[in-house]
This record gives C-alpha cells, sequence and structure tokens, in this order.
C-alpha cells in the first residue's frame, strides 16, 4: 500500500512537466499546459465536449495595477469587504503604489506600502489575525491585512482616507 502511494504521487508530480536534454547536456524543464474539460449543452440539447486551456498569471501579461485589482477583488470577497471601498482606500492612501512611503518623521516614512500600514500596526494585525508569513513590504500582504482588519471593524487605522475618501461619497 505504501508503495502504491510512493509510485502515485511520483508519478502526479512529473506529469505536468517534460525534461529535454540539450546537445551542450544540460537539462531543461518545459511546463506543460494545464487543460480542463469543459461540457456546454446546446440548445438543441446536444452535448458538447471541449478542452480549454488553463492560462499561467505570466501569459496573461497583466500591469502591475491591474494584478493589484485582482488580487485586492479576490480577497476583499474573501473577506466580505466591500470591493469599491477597498478601492477608493487604496487609492487615497498610495494610489496603487506599492512603493508609496508617508507620514513622515525626521524624514523618514513611518508608513510604507500600498495600504501605507506602520510596522506597529502591521504587526499587532498579523498577530491578532494568526497570520505570522505574513511580510510588512509585501503589497499581497498589506492587502490580505488590510481586508481582515476592515472585515473586523479596524477601519479607523485609515481614519483620513476611510473618512474623506470610503465614506464620503464626493470625494474620487
Amino acid at each position: 500500500m505504501k508503495i502504491g502511494l510512493v509510485l502515485f504521487f511520483l508519478l502526479v508530480s512529473t506529469a505536468s512537466a517534460k525534461t529535454y536534454i540539450l546537445p551542450s547536456g544540460i537539462s531543461y524543464k518545459e511546463e506543460m499546459p494545464i487543460w480542463i474539460e469543459k461540457i456546454f449543452i446546446l440548445p438543441s440539447g446536444f452535448r458538447w465536449t471541449e478542452l480549454i486551456k488553463i492560462a499561467k498569471a505570466e501569459e496573461l501579461n497583466l500591469t502591475l495595477k491591474e494584478q493589484i485589482v485582482a488580487y485586492m477583488s479576490f480577497v476583499a470577497d474573501k473577506y466580505g469587504v466591500n470591493i469599491r471601498d477597498m478601492d477608493k482606500l487604496i487609492t487615497c492612501e498610495s494610489g496603487y503604489n506599492p512603493d508609496a512611503k508617508g507620514d513622515y518623521k525626521n524624514g523618514v516614512p513611518s508608513a510604507i506600502g500600498i495600504l501605507q500600514f506602520w510596522k506597529g500596526t502591521f504587526d499587532a494585525f498579523k498577530k491578532e489575525a494568526k497570520m505570522p508569513q505574513l511580510e510588512y513590504t509585501d503589497w499581497h500582504s498589506q492587502l490580505e491585512l488590510g481586508s481582515w482588519a476592515i472585515s473586523k471593524g479596524y477601519q479607523n487605522h485609515w481614519k483620513w482616507c476611510w473618512n474623506n475618501a470610503v465614506l464620503n461619497k464626493k470625494w474620487p
């Protein structure tokens, strides 16, 4: 039984790529595309089956802002946060710039990133949310933790932008 499971996992792990040996002796591993079978029911009642290739992220050629918007939509939905509120908050805080810096004290920024987190706030939220894998300078982590925080009612940590951009319907 154990040998069967080991062989199964070995076969599955090698099924997604093909390795070629180049004339120079270097091995080259080519990732195999992922295909799914989709069944369509035609108006006549006939079934049509088609194989559809699943695109990888790098094949989509998304701009950084498009990647951020896609991930923001995903985490906002995950935590039940209004996507438009998140969009307004991010626009106000950083203009979708993951390298944004603000709240300078003695020439040193206190807030960084797409949601302008302060390090202490980020670490406190990270601990409370039990998400030790999150990184302060990573925009994915800031979106994840920011969505979690807003879902818990902590939106006042972005007091100015929340009150003026999100709650004030006149702000762009």
